[in-house]
């Protein structure tokens, strides 16, 4: 959360109460949301589930969640740009499609 919050990326701890389990709102603002559980667990719209290695250096791990968040455009054209801003930091493309291009 604070390599996220240092690129103005802001985002929130919530509570599953269904799952017993923390969650950071990534905040996409995106097609798809992103919760990351403490298990290392992503998921988003449309029952999608990833895991996260939390034993990754910093930088891979953040290269991830870049991935994931292009991932969560689902070739849509509206996000949260500081993510988008990432993810060219770490040259992650945006999956946006020619239509909304």
């Amino acid at each position: 959360m604070k390599e996220l919050a240092k690129n103005g990326v802001a985002t929130s701890i919530n509570y599953d109460f269904e799952r017993d389990e923390f969650y950071i709102d990534l905040d996409t603002r995106a097609k798809s949301e992103l919760h990351l559980y403490e298990n290392g667990i992503i998921r988003g719209r449309y029952n999608y589930e990833n895991s996260l290695n939390f034993e990754d250096e910093l930088p891979d791990l953040i290269r991830g969640l870049c991935y994931e968040f292009s991932n969560a455009l689902h070739g849509r054209n509206y996000y949260n740009q500081a993510w988008a801003e990432l993810c060219g930091k770490n040259d992650v493309p945006l999956k946006i499609s020619d239509f909304y291009k």
